[in-house]
């Protein structure tokens, strides 16, 4: 939920940096090309999969796997082709001894 909503409903009890006038949150997007089997890796990494893993849940089933081939693949043609992944991050910054 912390994520979802970019640590807006966080308490962040520090003040602005010098030359801002909040604490964020402030979004960058990070982009990396991934392959389909990349993407899937990335996936695996999670701890949420792993504790689902652990749990007998196989989330990337092969109806999962599937779907999302067609999702990646939308007519491009190349099956497993490269695309631009995005992925938002979410940062408050503060400064210690200063709240808000």
């Amino acid at each position: 939920k912390l994520v979802d909503d970019g640590y807006r409903s966080i308490e962040f009890p520090f003040g602005p940096v010098d030359g801002l006038d909040h604490t964020g949150p402030f979004e960058f997007v990070a982009q990396k090309v991934m392959r389909l089997e990349d993407y899937f890796t990335y996936i695996r990494s999670w701890s949420a999969y792993n504790t689902a893993e652990e749990k007998g849940v196989e989330l990337l089933s092969d109806e999962v796997v599937e779907k999302l081939k067609v999702a990646w693949n939308d007519n491009s043609g190349e099956v497993g082709g490269e695309k631009v992944v995005k992925f938002p991050i979410y940062l408050r910054i503060g400064k210690v001894g200063i709240s808000n």
